[in-house]
């Protein structure tokens, strides 16, 4: 499954996966437009079969993705949201805790939503 959300106020679209597969992850390459470059540099990343997720963030963007290759600990969550919080805020140069610990807040309340299907419910 691919799902995600935008998150307006920093111009960024944040996307997940899991349970997935290459068919999936190439429409959504194919929906981004992907140039064969961003291909390329997108399956070396999730190519090591070691680690149980990681994120990729486009080019000079933003716009993120977090693909799980097993289920998603607690643990793991967290480590790659904080990839996501840091691409978004050390791009724009923004350093205050704060702003840190309630990024990183949301995008863990939002992942659990989607993750356990919470966005269904609304």
């Amino acid at each position: 499954m691919i799902t995600g959300f935008s998150l307006d106020i920093y111009d960024s679209d944040i996307s997940f996966a899991w349970d997935t597969n290459t068919k999936e992850l190439d429409a959504f390459l194919d929906k981004l437009e992907a140039t064969p470059e961003m291909r390329e540099a997108f399956y070396n990343n999730i190519g090591d079969e070691k680690i149980g997720a990681v994120t990729f963030c486009y080019g000079d963007s933003t716009d993120c993705m977090v693909i799980f290759r097993e289920e998603p600990n607690n643990k793991t969550v967290a480590h790659e949201l904080y990839h996501v919080a840091y691409r978004i805020l050390k791009q724009r140069g923004i350093e205050d805790e704060e702003s840190w610990a309630y990024l990183i807040g949301y995008l863990t309340e939002m992942f659990y939503d989607l993750y356990l299907g919470k966005e269904d419910e609304k």
